[in-house]
């Protein structure tokens, strides 16, 4: 009788797990509506699961009799139990991943991911191997743990095994198809971003119209060369050609790649296209595994990839050890930008080839005009002699676009004769100065050479800087500025006037055309900018060929180095040395280069080694930067460097910074920036009486700092936000010892501290601190657990940057922010606050980029947001990820006046435009990433008029 009882009760016992698992997929169903929005499809399979659910009840016996039974304890059933809750535990935490993404990669993201994880859970129910659950094979066949009944154990698993196969994997193949189906919406709804242009192309229209012709026929053959002289218009005519309508839509809108060759290794180019088409990439993968996981990819997609500058030893087989399937037949294209055709044909010598000539005298003309005097101004408004010599120098150019455009910036707005006259004396031949190159390029770099030596000296010495990054290279305009300061092209007293010193330099040379600016920061700022190749090869070759008695620079950024380059920098008296972005694994035992003042190894990974002997003779040295590498100690012989001013070690395996940076009594600038395996700063820090700048954002396991660091009164840049681990010193305990670490009040000693950035997790801040830093420029807090902000900020009349971040206990922000007058950027995140105080922000002066994100919270705007007057001086309102946010504001005629970018990411609950949207000026850039909600209530119920259609056009979904 039990024998015949078994398999029955078995399979009430699966179906009770069953059940608890569909109930636990059905919650997920429910959630899952509300965050990906996909509601067709989840309906489909809630469907689905339903049915399977009522034939499970039904035919579900009483499991109180099988609690009872002794073989309810046998330890086969249990485990077997046990991981079929384990799936429904893993499906919850495939909930909480929905609701509570890591960060904004990970949400964008999140279907893949989520379709991953189903497809593992199917194989796990499939297999039954979850933690040394045995396979149902193994139980049939008897090799797992002995029972007393094996057969009435193998009847139950029988049950099970069918069951299983029966309900489940209908069930999650259903689950897996959906989330794929899910994944591939989530990346369809993604507008495609469009690659920048300055302006309308000239001479350019027939053939971006003859590339897209070839691009959208499918028998034209899979890839594409498009070459010719640097500078000529390449790339520009592969981003006119890229942003037609046709050719996107002849393309999944998850697989068109651009690629920017910028000396990069294959891991780093592979990581590129990964990001670009919403791949999932693990730093960790080998090249091998990158290359396997991209193809898999590629190979069913009909994608679109450019490869924009492709240097010659990167020509042979470059394609496959980055994934790109080379001969897809399913309509995919390849375009590769050089500028020898004979690279293009090595990677494919029948593929059609397309060149990029020189343009025409009238085109020529026309691009010339266009940068010297500006596109309204007609000919007939300028001078006839500033024509005459005007046309002279367009000519000299030779029809090269990127000559004509530099010359042109660097007379814009001129109208002086004479300064045109001294202009065409510039342009005198010295052909000889450019060495081996054809004719052609010497012709071209003789213009960008004139067009170099219109700079100052400071902007030539700035100029050649870029040349110190590797090719291509997005140059953070943050790490510019730290360099030229280190080389003392300005000086300042702040470091916000560094700042703006430095981009009034960057300015410059980006109008003249020198430098392109290629992402924005906040408030128009560029955040990042890179230099032309032409004129890269420009500053190489002004570095080369500087007098051999005088210093010179060796810059080889991106050069693929695999050894210090030893006897090269013996041969001369090198002043400044850049060998960023190379696989230089160890350094020599000693460097004779005594008069050098500048050294940059960064993004050096497999540099884990600094010899003792290496530093000893760089006696002259202002200038270090070994962030980005692989290195765990200093040597000692760091503390003889006596001139050093300039010490970067950010983002390195350091775990302690050696006693002899405090001999570095020049020091003014040391970084520390993610040095995660830091547990401890030197003693005697008041020694480092110059130190200006101290970086220690996201130390973690920082623990303590030591208290001379208060004694350090020049100092105007304490960054400590992200050192979760510091423990500080109670107030009521004065310093016992010379390592005893300090608290907040001691802090009051830097009166010149212009920037403060800190966490304090422990305790409120002491009353009366902050109006001590009556010259504090920016304010940053970072988990404070005080319920109020400390009422003396106030007092602070020179605040202009104020960040509030996760300030737990902070339920209500004061009324008397709106007395800091001199504010101009004010950041809220991670804050607990439901509602703003009305005349709170809106009626400061000078305010002009206001961020309020993560503040789950918040449920409403004030309605004085949208009041006439409101935000005088406002340029950029960013919302993002306000969950709980329902609507905007509406706007009144003559609110946010000023207002350049409107920004909305991810408020999932905003379902509708605030009333008088169309008030805005008609410049200003909608922005709105995941909040499908409220552009479906435009196409939907078209409540806004022809202006919010409009800006529509700007929108990014």
């Amino acid at each position: 009788m039990a024998e015949l009882l078994i398999p029955v009760v078995a399979e009430a016992v699966f179906s009770i797990a069953l059940n608890e698992a569909i109930k636990q997929a059905i919650k997920f169903r429910d959630r899952a509506r509300s965050v990906l929005h996909f509601k067709q499809d989840i309906e489909q399979l809630a469907d689905h699961l339903k049915k399977l659910h009522d034939n499970l009840e039904s035919t579900m016996p009483d499991y109180k009799r099988f609690e009872v039974s002794p073989y309810a304890q046998n330890p086969q059933y249990k485990k077997l139990v046990k991981a079929i809750f384990k799936i429904a535990q893993d499906a919850e935490d495939i909930i909480q991943d929905c609701q509570h993404p890591r960060n904004r990669w990970h949400q964008m993201l999140l279907p893949v991911l989520l379709s991953r994880k189903i497809k593992s859970i199917q194989q796990r129910i499939e297999n039954l191997e979850i933690k040394g659950t045995p396979n149902c094979v193994d139980l049939i066949e008897g090799r797992a743990a002995a029972d007393p009944e094996p057969p009435v154990i193998e009847a139950a698993i029988r049950v099970l095994s069918n069951s299983i196969s029966t309900h489940f994997e209908s069930t999650t193949g259903e689950f897996r198809r959906t989330t794929l189906r899910l994944a591939s919406m989530r990346r369809n709804s993604i507008k495609r971003r469009s690659q920048p242009i300055d302006v309308h192309p000239i001479g350019l229209h027939d053939q971006i119209n003859y590339i897209q012709s070839l691009l959208i026929k499918d028998e034209e053959g899979n890839m594409l060369g498009i070459y010719g002289m640097g500078g000529a218009g390449k790339s520009l005519l592969m981003k006119c050609v890229w942003n037609g309508e046709d050719v996107q839509k002849s393309f999944e809108s998850d697989a068109q790649i651009w690629v920017t060759f910028s000396g990069g290794q294959i891991s780093w180019l592979q990581r590129t296209i990964a990001e670009q088409i919403c791949m999932p990439f693990d730093h960790s993968w080998t090249e091998e595994k990158g290359k396997a996981e991209i193809f898999r990819y590629l190979e069913k997609k009909k994608f679109f990839l450019v490869l924009d500058g492709v240097l010659p030893n990167e020509s042979d087989h470059f394609l496959s050890h980055l994934g790109v399937p080379p001969n897809n037949s399913n309509g995919s294209k390849i375009v590769v930008i050089s500028r020898d055709k004979c690279d293009l044909k090595r990677i494919k010598p029948d593929m059609p080839l397309i060149p990029v000539e020189r343009l025409s005298e009238p085109d020529s003309w026309e691009l010339f005009k266009r940068y010297a005097f500006g596109i309204t101004t007609s000919e007939s408004a300028l001078p006839p002699e500033v024509l005459r010599i005007a046309e002279q120098i367009a000519s000299k150019c030779h029809g090269h676009p990127l000559a004509l455009k530099a010359y042109a910036a660097a007379m814009a707005g001129q109208t002086d004769p004479q300064q045109w006259r001294l202009a065409l004396g510039r342009t005198k031949a010295d052909y000889s100065f450019f060495g081996n190159h054809t004719d052609a390029e010497k012709r071209i770099f003789e213009c960008l050479r004139s067009s170099y030596e219109s700079l100052s000296p400071t902007l030539r010495i700035a100029f050649l800087y870029f040349a110190a990054f590797p090719e291509n290279h997005k140059v953070r305009t943050a790490d510019l500025i730290d360099l030229w300061t280190a080389e003392r092209l300005f000086t300042a007293e702040s470091p916000s006037e560094l700042d703006a010193y430095g981009r009034r330099l960057l300015n410059i040379m980006i109008d003249r055309c020198v430098v392109e600016g290629v992402e924005a920061g906040s408030l128009g700022r560029v955040r990042k900018c890179k230099m032309h190749p032409m004129f890269r090869h420009l500053a190489t070759h002004i570095l080369e060929k500087e007098d051999e008695d005088e210093e010179r620079s060796l810059f080889k950024a991106g050069d693929n180095l695999a050894e210090f380059p030893s006897m090269e920098i013996s041969q001369h008296k090198h002043q400044r040395i850049s060998l960023m972005y190379n696989r230089i694994t160890c350094l020599p035992e000693e460097l004779k280069c005594r008069e050098l003042r500048t050294l940059i190894l960064r993004h050096s990974e497999r540099l884990s080694v600094i010899p003792p002997g290496f530093l000893q003779g760089l006696t002259r040295l202002r200038t270090l930067d070994l962030s980005m590498t692989g290195i765990e100690s200093l040597p000692v012989t760091l503390g003889r460097l006596k001139r050093l001013e300039y010490l970067n070690v950010s983002r390195t395996k350091l775990k302690c910074l050696p006693i002899a940076v405090t001999r570095l009594q020049r020091l003014t600038y040391l970084n520390l920036f993610e040095c995660k395996e830091l547990e401890s700063l030197p003693p005697d820090m008041n020694k480092l009486e110059e130190l200006r700048y101290l970086n220690l954002r996201r130390c973690a396991k920082l623990s303590f700092l030591p208290f001379q660091i208060t004694r350090i009164t020049s100092l105007q840049c304490l960054i400590m936000d992200g050192c979760d681990g510091l423990q500080w010193r109670p107030q009521i305990s004065p310093p016992e010892n010379t390592l005893q670490y300090f608290g907040l009040d001691d802090l009051q000693s830097l009166v010149q501290l212009r920037y403060l950035s800190f966490v304090y997790a422990t305790a409120g801040i002491p009353n009366g601190l902050l109006r001590k830093f009556q010259s504090l420029e920016r304010l940053e807090l970072c988990r404070v657990p005080s319920a109020s902000l400390p009422e003396d900020i106030q007092e602070i009349k020179t605040l202009e940057d104020l960040r509030l971040s996760r300030l737990p206990c902070l339920v209500q922000l004061p009324r008397w922010l709106c007395k800091l007058v001199g504010l101009r950027r004010i950041t809220l995140e991670y804050l607990n606050v439901k509602v703003l105080p009305p005349a709170l922000f809106e009626t400061l002066p000078l305010l002009r980029l206001l961020e309020i994100e993560n503040c789950n919270e918040l449920t409403e705007l004030p309605v004085e947001f949208g009041k006439e007057g409101a935000f005088p001086a406002l340029e950029e309102l960013r919302l993002e990820k306000l969950n709980a946010l329902k609507e905007l504001p509406a706007l009144e005629e003559r609110s946010m006046s000023m207002l350049k970018e409107f920004r909305v990411r991810y408020c999932r609950e905003i379902k509708n435009f605030p009333k008088g949207v169309e008030n805005l000026k008609k410049s200003t850039r909608i922005d709105i990433v995941g909040s499908s909600g409220l552009i479906s209530s435009v196409e939907e119920k078209g409540t806004d008029r022809q202006r919010l259609r409009e800006f529509l056009d700007t929108l990014t979904c």
